[in-house]
């Protein structure tokens, strides 16, 4: 007989853990609310797919493995609490079939409607990964037809084939280079540097926060805090940006502090405030 050492756990894995927990209690609570669009013969023999929740199986067995590790202590895990934020919903066929493509190293076909165009269009990729950004699921996947990475919302896909032979595969090092030295999602490589001044009153949380790998902060002789963040497409951090009110400016580049002067005098326009 003997005995493990105890278990200790740091904040990102607790955070974890708890995630788990949720999402799989979340995603049966969810369950009633499923798209249910079958895929075109894409899984013919199971007629009881749609009665498992997002993650099915696969999560309540972890849930179970959690509960045995714990043992009585995970009757406290309720005392910690994730919230999900603009969390969009996925049709399950679709996040099993593409699971499946990625994991398997199979291409696919589906069809896809952009968020900015909500134009319908079909896509054949080679998936690479998938990835969880802001509590939704996105495919980075090689497009044929765009012969370039592409990331995919998968709350955006729908008619999920799962094609013959085998997927493309491109280094890590190559899809991190086309895809994340921007910001957000859908940044692509980062072709400008924003440089975002924050106020004294906010510089201490913004300088905690972090933007991007890539960042460049410091403080300022006046209490006031500069950051540098890597940026392709400039929407998502404005959104960001935003947040903070009048407590961040856009210095630089002109032409993104540009894009907020718009932004805002539309937005005071909504609210009856233009001049």
């Amino acid at each position: 007989p003997f005995e493990l050492p105890g278990l200790w756990l740091n904040a990102e894995e607790l955070y974890a853990l708890v995630l788990t927990r949720q999402i799989v209690e979340g995603s049966k609570k969810d369950l009633p609310q499923q798209a249910s669009a079958a895929l075109g013969g894409l899984y013919p023999d199971e007629s009881d797919a749609l009665d498992e929740s997002l993650l099915g199986a696969s999560l309540a067995a972890a849930q179970d493995r959690i509960e045995k590790l714990l043992g009585e202590k995970a009757v406290n895990l309720k005392r910690l609490r994730v919230l999900r934020h603009n969390h969009r919903r996925v049709d399950e066929r679709v996040f099993r079939a593409i699971a499946a493509a990625t994991l398997e190293r199979r291409p696919l076909r589906f069809g896809y409607r952009a968020r900015s165009t909500d134009e319908p269009t079909t896509r054949t990729v080679h998936p690479q990964r998938l990835v969880h950004y802001r509590d939704n699921w996105y495919l980075d996947a090689f497009d044929d037809t765009r012969e370039a990475l592409r990331s995919f919302a998968l709350d955006r896909v729908s008619d999920v084939k799962l094609l013959e032979g085998a997927a493309k595969e491109l280094e890590n090092s190559e899809l991190d280079a086309a895809l994340t030295t921007g910001y957000g999602i859908f940044s692509g490589a980062a072709r400008n540097t924003a440089t975002i001044l924050f106020s004294a009153h906010a510089a201490r949380w913004a300088a905690e926060e972090r933007w991007h790998t890539q960042q460049i902060g410091k403080f300022l002789s006046d209490g006031r805090f500069e950051l540098k963040v890597p940026y392709s497409n400039g929407r998502e951090l404005l959104m960001d940006v935003l947040r903070y009110g009048p407590d961040a400016e856009i210095t630089a580049p002109i032409a993104l502090r540009e894009q907020m002067r718009s932004l805002l005098t539309l937005t005071s326009e909504s609210y009856g405030l233009g001049a």
